[in-house]
């Protein structure tokens, strides 16, 4: 809504279609998501994108409320006010949230306790989240989990990264998911060599071609490395 020196972002906002009318924000601040998000009030409610649900999700921190200027309403708040809208604009899409999807996405992850700095594995300090609001990212208007994304992975919470060489590429897999995932498959949608395949720990891998995408099938643990040359 704002550009870097605090004016109204003209091109942004014809961009998305909407005008700021008033930025709506919460009376606690939420810095930190374990020690803040567990005891923050929401400041409304709106429906999960592309559920029947109706306003089943509550949003925090700070909300904005927007007039239009050309988008089309997706999704509303409990008191009708846009909470999710779409514009048209050249040859594309443009979408704008008026809450902060992450906070609501982490919010049934994490537990109501008071945050410890203790130094064994049952401490806060030290908790994994994972039940998130998976259905924010999967479903919806915006057709989150259908980006194509370089790479893919069967489990959701198996973290990727892509690091490319002349000597080759390295994929980075880490999982989140607090069990061992068998049978994981690893979709490359970025060219990527493959005379040599094996994986950092010298577990097993296979890999074949779907659709003209490759697949990778593997068992991981904590955490591995895919090596492609």
């Amino acid at each position: 809504m704002y550009d870097e020196f605090n004016q109204p972002n003209k091109i942004l906002r014809g961009v998305l279609g909407v005008e700021e009318k008033e930025l709506e924000e919460a009376k606690e601040v939420i810095r930190f998501e374990k020690q803040d998000l567990p005891f923050a009030k929401p400041l409304a409610g709106t429906s999960t994108p592309g559920t029947s649900k109706k306003f089943d999700m509550p949003v925090y921190g700070a909300r904005s409320k927007v007039a239009l200027t050309g988008a089309k309403v997706l999704n509303e708040f409990q008191d009708k006010l846009p909470s999710v809208t779409g514009n048209k604009t050249g040859k594309g899409q443009a979408y704008y949230l008026a809450y902060l999807p992450g906070l609501s996405y982490f919010k049934p992850a994490i537990p109501l306790r008071p945050v410890d700095r203790g130094a064994t594995d049952d401490s806060m300090a030290h908790f994994i989240p994972r039940d998130f609001h998976m259905e924010l990212l999967t479903r919806g208007d915006l057709s989150l989990g259908e980006l194509p994304l370089p790479v893919s992975c069967s489990e959701r919470l198996v973290e990727n990264t892509v690091i490319q060489a002349k000597q080759g590429t390295v994929i980075s897999l880490i999982n989140w998911s607090g069990v061992r995932q068998k049978n994981l498959m690893v979709r490359v949608n970025v060219p990527v060599p493959t005379k040599q395949v094996s994986l950092a720990s010298g577990a097993k891998v296979t890999f074949h071609r779907e659709n003209g995408k490759l697949l990778f099938k593997l068992d991981l643990d904590v955490a591995d490395a895919l090596i492609l040359r």
